[in-house]
This record gives structure tokens, sequence and C-alpha cells, in this order.
């Protein structure tokens, strides 16, 4: 009898041990949603400007942002740090029907709107996917580009790229006659030209320049990095067309 109590007593134990084991594996790959109710990212990001919204916006983990996209407002999630539900950092989701992201872990993304109004429903749920790797060249080699979500990649309004220049990019007044040019500053400190306006540039700072307005940009002392955003996509192209063709394989002599 002594040793049927003490089997079951231990059989117990090894059970209880395994459970607490298997909750905390659980937990850990789990993430746990916050019970309130969801961000409201348009609410967050406010009035749209020249028909774009865009801004930085940080979930705690578990909490939960509603992006309310449609056809004609198409709404863009890009993972600057941290992760989602489905997208690592990197990664970029786009939709044009009202989708929802959670955060697995502390996060800062890149949120933004392109169009405005209202329009009929459409079976677009968007797709997630990782940004471009591929760097474009471009003036002279100063400014490197990487264009994350354009038109080939399923963009309606709003192509998405990352802009890295060095100190000493000047970018010279130049006007997208059907395009709004949206910039949301990472680094730097050079001066913004828009119109007859003249202002300095800051992180976190977004400048909206509307379509066929003449801009540009007079370099500062440190870097640029930017991201950018052309509604409706287009003007994003040009860097593609001005970097340097792929040189073909080598191939054996006969």
């Amino acid at each position: 009898m002594r040793w049927g109590l003490i089997i079951a007593l231990a059989l117990g134990c090894g059970s209880a041990g395994g459970s607490t084991a298997d909750e905390a594996t659980g937990g850990a790959e789990t993430t746990v949603r916050s019970e309130s109710a969801p961000r409201d990212a348009l609410a967050e990001l406010g009035p749209a400007e020249s028909g774009v919204r865009f801004g930085r916006l940080e979930l705690g983990a578990g909490e939960r942002l509603q992006v309310d996209a449609s056809s004609c407002r198409e709404g863009l999630v890009f993972v600057q740090e941290g992760a989602l539900e489905g997208l690592a950092a990197g990664a970029v989701r786009r939709g044009l029907v009202p989708f929802e992201v959670v955060a697995t872990a502390p996060s800062a993304l890149l949120v933004a709107f392109a169009g405005d109004g209202e329009c009929a429903a459409e079976e677009d749920g968007g797709e997630a996917s990782l940004a471009s790797t591929e760097t474009l060249p471009f003036a002279g080699g100063k400014l490197r580009v990487q264009i994350l979500l354009d038109a080939a990649r399923g963009a309606r309004h709003a192509a998405f790229s990352l802009l890295d220049g060095d100190a000493d990019l000047p970018v010279p007044p130049h006007v997208h006659e059907g395009s709004v040019e949206a910039l949301f500053i990472v680094s730097g400190d050079g001066t913004m030209l828009r119109g007859d306006e003249r202002f300095p540039i800051a992180p976190g700072r977004v400048v909206i320049v509307p379509a066929g307005v003449r801009h540009g940009y007079e370099a500062g002392t440190e870097p640029l990095r930017a991201y950018q955003i052309y509604h409706p996509p287009g003007p994003e192209q040009r860097f593609r067309a001005s970097a340097p063709a792929t040189p073909p394989a080598p191939t054996e002599e006969p």
C-alpha cells in the first residue's frame, strides 16, 4: 500500500511539472491579445493632407491596430521594429479592405493611408510580404533606393520606398505633376524646399508635397534616411530606369 501511494504521488508530481512546462512554452509562442478595443489608425494619424496620412505608431505586446482601408483608400503597415502576427520586422502589408494587426512584441510601425472617400467594397484583403532588398543607386550613387511596394507588387494608391542618401546629397528642384509625395524623416538635418517654403527637416517629421508643387532638398551635415510614398504610384519607377543594367552571366567558351 505504501509503495502504491508513493508511485501515485510521483506520477502526479511529474504530470503537474509537465503541464507547467507546456504552459510556459505555449505562453512564449502565443500572443496574449489585449482585451481592450483595437486602436484606430485613421483617428491616430489625423486628417489627410493631399489624400495622404502617414506616421509612426507604437504598439505594446498584445495591442491591436485597426486599419480601415477601402478600395479608394489603401492602407499600409510597415514593421520598422518589433513584430506583428505574421509580420516580422522589415515586412509590409497593404490592403483595400479593413484589416487588423496584432503586436507580438513592442513594435514601431509606419502606417499610411493613400486616397480618401468611400467606395464600393472589394474582395481584396491585401497581402503581407517581406520588403524588397534590391538597392537601386541614384544621383551618381549618392542616393540608394529600395522600392518596398509598387504597382508591380499589388499597390493601387501608394508606392512605398526607403531612401538612404549621403550627407552631401542635393536634390534639385523638380515637380511630380500627377503624384503626391510624402516623406517620413528618420535622420537628416538638411533643408526642404516646397513651393516658396524653406524649412529644416528633423527625425520624426512628415513632409507632404502636393502634386504639381515644385520641391527639392539642400544637403545638411548628416546622411539622409527617409521613407517615401508616392500617391498614386509612378514616379518611383525613375529609380529603376536609371539603375545600371545587370550584366549577363558569363558563359563558357565553346
